[in-house]
């Protein structure tokens, strides 16, 4: 995300991360657990930040 500030691309990550939360999976016919995932960005020359 060229020229993005990095709470931007935090906010934009946690958008991502809870979209995912929300999604509902579907396997013959049964619902899957929950699926969660970890996002880490960084930015040069900033330190990384995990979500």
């Amino acid at each position: 995300m060229p020229n993005t500030s990095i709470e931007h691309t935090k906010m934009q990550a946690e958008e991502i991360r809870q979209g995912i939360k929300q999604l509902k999976v579907y396997t013959e016919g049964k619902e899957l657990a929950l699926i969660s995932v970890s996002i880490g960005i960084s930015s040069f020359p900033l330190s990384s930040y995990d979500l």
